[in-house]
């Protein structure tokens, strides 16, 4: 479960983009193609954040790794080993073993805040995992904020050219 102090978190994050009172763009990169949604407010995001979480769940994006198996010859007998082959393959095997191991604690953790989020229609915990996996391959996920709208001046603009700076704040 997320603890209450990541939830928190990803809560200020979430409330930090809706600041200004403008919508964001969220963009979920696929493997073919990208997706854009307009969010007006936190609900529409994280509703869409479910939802993306939800149709990545149906297409097993968030498999999880199988607990691997334990080396045979431990840290400690590898150590009392005399400097040889054998040696450098059981402490290659030992770090195989904690690569493998991690990887399979990384990915039941978000596989099981992925059963969370659909679980209990939670959308904070659904952006969280969409964040965590967001340098994943297919399943990129980016939030932009809006750009504040500009005022035209009132003016023939045909006539007169606009200021860069005006352009640039």
């Amino acid at each position: 479960m997320m603890s209450n102090e990541l939830r928190n978190d990803v809560s200020k994050r979430i409330d930090k983009l809706f600041e200004s009172g403008r919508p964001v763009l969220i963009i979920f990169r696929d493997k073919h193609e990208d997706h854009h949604s307009i969010c007006l407010n936190r609900n529409e995001l994280e509703m869409e954040c479910l939802e993306w979480v939800w149709l990545r769940y149906h297409d097993d994006y968030y498999d999880v790794i199988p607990e691997p198996t334990k080396p045979i010859i431990t840290q400690e007998q590898s150590s009392a080993m005399p400097n040889c082959e054998a040696k450098q393959g059981a402490l290659r095997d030992l770090l195989n073993y904690r690569t493998e191991l991690y990887e399979h604690t990384e990915t039941a953790y978000w596989g099981e805040m992925v059963n969370i989020a659909l679980k209990n229609r939670d959308g904070v915990t659904a952006f969280a995992v969409l964040e965590s996996h967001s340098d994943h391959q297919y399943n990129g996920f980016e939030i932009k904020k809006s750009e504040v709208i500009r005022n035209l001046p009132n003016v023939d603009l045909l006539e007169v050219r606009p200021e860069l700076k005006h352009f640039l704040e």
